[in-house]
């Protein structure tokens, strides 16, 4: 959009060379030095742009030739091709270019105590999704309840085999890679935003509102070494929401086991030492995974090197 009103104001204006020190003035906050350079390819202060006698801007990319293609009417003096902002931005030719923040890679391991994933999956939601549609669990007798989910199956296009195969993804206990338990990278991720959100601001020395940039989990996160042929089952009662009911429900979890994975570290925004603090303490108090509030999902970091 503002590409488009830029060209309509070169249009109009493109004949009088006095409005050329206003238009970049306006725009200067809002487009990178790469869109102006000198003729000769230095780097040149957008402020410089807006003084009197340097009214010309050329571009020696074959790209940026021919201003009448653009439909802009140009004076002798002002030689300009800005098609769209975004093809200026985007010049290659350009040394003056802002360089991107460097990233620092922290290789991280940490040693989980315990941890139960719980996933919510989409084969899990779509369950609860055909149950709930059926009324199979408000149907008192077993062959009430084979039937209500029978018809809730055949509206949806799907069989009873369909539905015992989505029922038992549906159940999966972890993530997993080729059986292998790991950690997500969103759920890092969620883990980081959280210690930012509710730790002392001691401790939380970057907000939580920026952290996800700050800090990126590269994929898949953290892999442990563990498979789910080495998992636990751990069982309790359980309060439902809707009344003071309990309900059995158990979940498997490993322990003991080491996760390994890879942050990308922006040094402006944060440090490396602070990372680190934020995430010790969210080890030590918050946790990771589901069942926190007893204890699960608790680590210690075992390596962090940059």
């Amino acid at each position: 959009m503002l590409s488009s009103l830029a060209l309509e104001f070169l249009e109009w204006g493109g004949h009088q060379a006095w409005w050329l020190p206003l238009f970049v003035s306006a725009l200067a906050p809002f487009i990178p030095a790469a869109a102006f350079c000198r003729e000769s390819g230095t780097s040149v202060d957008l402020a410089i742009l807006a003084e009197p006698g340097y009214s010309r801007w050329a571009f020696d990319s074959p790209t940026l030739a021919g201003s009448a293609d653009a439909g802009i009417n140009c004076n002798e003096e002002i030689v300009v091709f800005l098609s769209t902002l975004e093809a200026a931005c985007a010049m290659l030719a350009c040394p003056c270019a802002p360089a991107e923040a460097a990233k620092m890679t922290i290789n991280l391991e940490i040693r989980l105590k315990s941890y139960i994933a719980h996933p919510m999956t989409r084969e899990r939601s779509e369950i609860i999704s055909i149950q709930k549609a059926s009324g199979l669990n408000r149907a008192r007798s077993q062959a009430k309840r084979k039937q209500t989910l029978a018809a809730e199956l055949e509206k949806r296009g799907m069989s009873e085999a369909d539905y015992a195969a989505l029922t038992e993804k549906a159940n999966a206990q972890f993530f997993t890679l080729d059986g292998t338990v790991y950690i997500p990278s969103r759920n890092f991720q969620s883990f980081l935003a959280h210690v930012a959100h509710v730790a002392p601001k001691a401790v939380a020395a970057a907000d939580y509102q920026i952290i996800r940039t700050a800090v990126q989990v590269r994929e898949p996160g953290l892999v442990t070494d563990r498979t789910v042929a080495d998992a636990k089952v751990f069982g309790r009662y359980v309060k439902l929401e809707a009344s003071n009911e309990r309900s059995w429900q158990e979940n498997s979890y490993i322990e003991d086991a080491t996760a390994t994975g890879t942050l990308d570290l922006d040094e402006t925004m944060l440090s490396p030492k602070d990372l680190r603090q934020m995430i010790e303490w969210g080890a030590k108090y918050l946790g990771i995974g589901a069942a926190r509030s007893q204890g699960f999902g608790r680590f210690v970091i075992t390596k962090f090197e940059t």
